[in-house]
């Protein structure tokens, strides 16, 4: 007898025992049922699956199908178990294996097959991948809901406030009336925070939005070495009211994040000037080139954000808030980042970047013969006060003499 047919006995013998031992008690059950099914994460390490199902028929393969996020590609586990017409299945996922973000809408299947050649597949189930190395204590306020852990009470309703005003007005710019629910992440420190956005491919960030699932994470730390939540809060709900009012269509990068900042209550005051040197020294990135990605130097990026943010103040003095619907609208209908300007503006994406380059260069130039008149006077200022000194001393000297 070949090792090969050896084992195929084996094998068959296995499953005869099992079918014979367990025989008396399935005999009542109808096809394939789910009798129990859980999923429980250890955040950012590792996600555990458990099944228990039972058939008429003694159950041969089971497997289980993970998504990180909706419309995501399915990562397959296939679990090891015991044949037989009541199973106990167990999958393990690292997390660390998966493009998997905090907060998200996550998804598992299991798919189970039978010896008489039935099958089932489960309804997906969603469940929210939030960072449970902490206790939040809830508060919310219409639609707005801020989850907090280790946060005052006085900042947790400060947040909730601005983020009410903040829905308002963004509501009133963008014309959007149903956004859902909002779920705010208030981390105690900028520590913690970053610790919780260790997101796929080693990104760290210091706030964090899901427009998808509209969700934020920021910190209520403020001061030295944080921007503070006051600055981050409106621009992560900017990104979510511009992922509904263009509805969940993908708009260029630059006025996603242009947009965004010019709801900060606390502008960065360096970002025009790094604009206004950039265009002095011919080294203004193409907008063409910030659609879909910026770039990954610290003052390109920099730049990139500060050109976003100029650009989009442009737009909106020189066309109306209406023309940032319009943009929005266009996008919606599935038009390129060049496409939407054509269609909302009525010029071309490199004719709307030259009308921008030649507002700079006026206010530019405007500021810059504003510096020479103010140096001028200055300058006068010191020569009249010289050629006063210049007489007082004389005169002194005049006086000592007689």
């Amino acid at each position: 007898m070949s090792t090969r047919f050896a084992g195929g006995a084996a094998a068959l013998i296995t499953l005869a025992a099992v079918l014979m031992s367990s025989v008396g008690t399935s005999a009542a059950q109808d096809g394939i049922t789910v009798q129990d099914s859980s999923v429980n994460y250890v955040f950012g390490r590792q996600i555990e699956f458990t099944l228990t199902a039972a058939s008429s028929a003694p159950i041969t393969s089971a497997m289980l199908i993970f998504w990180a996020r909706r419309g995501a590609d399915g990562e397959i586990c296939e679990p090891e178990f015991e044949p037989g017409y009541e199973i106990r299945a167990y999958c393990a996922l690292d997390v660390a294996g998966l493009e998997l973000t905090p907060f998200t809408l996550a998804g598992y299947s299991w798919e189970l097959g039978d010896l008489s050649g039935r099958h089932l597949e489960t309804e997906p189930v969603w469940f929210r991948y939030k960072d449970n190395r902490f206790v939040w204590e809830l508060y919310e306020r219409d639609s707005i809901r801020v989850h907090a852990a280790g946060v005052a009470r006085e900042t947790i309703e400060d947040v909730l406030a601005a983020a009410m005003v903040t829905a308002e007005e963004l509501s009133r710019q963008l014309g959007v009336t149903e956004i859902g629910l909002l779920d705010i992440y208030l981390y105690e420190n900028l520590f913690t925070l970053r610790s919780g956005l260790e997101l796929p491919g080693g990104e760290l960030m210091d706030a964090y939005s899901d427009p998808e699932n509209g969700v934020i994470a920021i910190s209520a730390e403020e001061g030295p070495g944080s921007d503070g939540w006051r600055r981050a809060l409106p621009h992560e709900m900017a990104h979510i009211w511009l992922y509904r009012a263009s509805s969940g269509a993908g708009i260029p990068l630059w006025l996603n994040e242009g947009y965004a900042m010019t709801l900060e209550p606390e502008p960065d005051p360096y970002m025009d000037a790094f604009v206004e040197e950039a265009l002095g020294n011919g080294e203004l990135l193409p907008f063409s080139s910030l659609c879909v990605g910026f770039p990954s130097g610290r003052d390109e990026l920099y730049l990139a954000y500060a050109q976003s943010r100029s650009l989009v103040r442009y737009i909106r003095d020189r066309y109306g808030q209406e023309a940032i619907r319009s943009l929005l609208a266009a996008y919606a209908g599935g038009a390129t980042c060049e496409g939407g300007v054509q269609s909302a503006l009525g010029l071309s994406l490199d004719d709307l970047e030259r009308g921008w380059r030649l507002h700079l260069q006026k206010v530019s130039g405007g500021a810059s013969d504003r510096l020479q008149v103010v140096l001028w006077l200055v300058l006068l200022a010191l020569t009249s006060l010289a050629m006063g000194y210049g007489f007082l001393y004389s005169g002194f000297r005049k006086r000592v003499r007689r």
